[in-house]
């Protein structure tokens, strides 16, 4: 598969799963055994569709394969989505440039951080990972910081101020930022201290 034919099947799943009823369905039969899931009527009553719009759910959810029947069993196939998150991961910029900092990768979940380092040595390390989003000889409003470090999370403020703070990144009185010199060090060649 191709990576354009492997992402557009994770955009198919994603528009199917749009349909709240879709949802619905997909997780009522994911809560039962696969002998159970065949009994679409029952799925329907459950739900409270009626016939045309089961079918139509029925078959959108088979069209991209999230399930699938066998004989009278229905099998889920939850790991597709798991495969659509890992084709998004793939083009996701930040995911990305966490592979130049692998050991700051269990701080993120699908290129947002989800923990703050607890020690210095990794503050730093992730002070450098922002600053790496940054363009040498540019100058940056204080907004056009916090829309680059809000692609990593929402705190900007303090990602900000630890870049600041760590000093690979630069704000003079007028909050006008830069990329300091330190930038260059090649800590993320390193690794953890």
């Amino acid at each position: 598969m191709t990576a354009t034919s492997a992402l557009a099947t994770s955009a198919s799943l994603l528009t199917t799963l749009a349909d709240p009823d879709a949802l619905r369905m997909l997780g009522w039969m994911l809560e039962r055994e696969p002998a159970e899931r065949g009994a679409v009527s029952r799925c329907a009553q459950a739900l409270g569709l009626d016939a045309p719009s089961t079918a139509r759910l029925y078959g959108r959810l088979t069209a991209v394969g999230l399930i699938a029947a066998d004989g009278p069993r229905i099998e889920v196939r939850a790991d597709l989505l798991r495969g659509a998150a890992h084709e998004l991961d793939e083009i996701n910029p930040v995911v990305r440039r966490l592979e130049d900092f692998p050991y700051l990768r269990g701080m993120f979940s699908h290129g947002r951080l989800t923990s703050m380092p607890v020690d210095d040595a990794h503050l730093d390390d992730l002070a450098y990972f922002l600053a790496s989003f940054f363009n040498r000889d540019v100058s940056y409003t204080e907004a056009e910081v916090n829309e680059i470090v809000r692609e990593v999370d929402d705190d900007v403020a303090t990602l900000r101020r630890l870049m600041v703070d760590v000093g690979v990144l630069t704000r003079d009185r007028n909050s006008v930022y830069a990329l300091a010199d330190k930038a260059n060090d090649p800590i993320g060649a390193r690794g953890p201290s």
